[in-house]
């Protein structure tokens, strides 16, 4: 699996959702500064920061995925915190693949994703990720997550609660000032 080149499909279409979309997200969590701005800002603060970014989610990937991997510099402490934090999230989700639709040498896999009952379980507590496929040499290869749009809502949702459930108290002096 590509998981850079997921990760980049994944990002890409997710930021033009949000930037789509900004004002609409401004509405329904009117507490989050981030919203704070129109598409055209977004457009250009994405365009100017999608390199850093993606460099810092794979980082990230790396200190998640690899048993090896340890942070080497002062810059790794945040992908390393998101790591963690990552770990976390893995505890209290599991993922079931409830069906694969094949055809002419692609596929479309659906796995559901369950949260369990605790703090970060009830943050997205299921969906389905939908994960496009292609074989190649003989074997499938995730492509792409096919369902960014439908699955979008529901996660800024629980990245919002998860503001919460860390107490961060600029959210809380936000609500105050409304």
């Amino acid at each position: 699996m590509d998981i850079k080149g997921l990760v980049t499909k994944a990002y890409d279409e997710s930021t033009y959702i949000l930037s789509r979309d900004v004002e609409k997200l401004n509405q329904e969590y009117p507490q989050d500064w981030f919203f704070y701005h129109d598409t055209a800002f977004m457009k250009d603060y994405i365009a100017k920061r999608r390199d850093s970014d993606l460099a810092f989610i794979q980082r990230a990937l790396e200190l998640d995925l690899d048993a090896e991997a340890r942070p080497q510099t002062a810059a790794d402490g945040q992908p390393q915190w998101v790591a963690d934090e990552a770990k976390k999230f893995q505890q209290d989700y599991t993922a079931e693949l409830i069906s694969v639709q094949e055809q002419e040498g692609k596929a479309l896999a659906s796995v559901k994703i369950t949260g369990a009952d605790t703090d970060y379980g009830r943050l997205v507590p299921e969906f389905i990720l939908k994960l496009e496929m292609e074989k190649e040499n003989g074997q499938w290869r995730v492509m792409r997550v096919a369902n960014v749009e439908e699955v979008f809502g529901p996660i800024v949702k629980g990245i919002e609660d998860y503001w919460d459930l860390q107490g961060w108290p600029v959210r809380e002096e936000m609500r105050k000032k409304k």
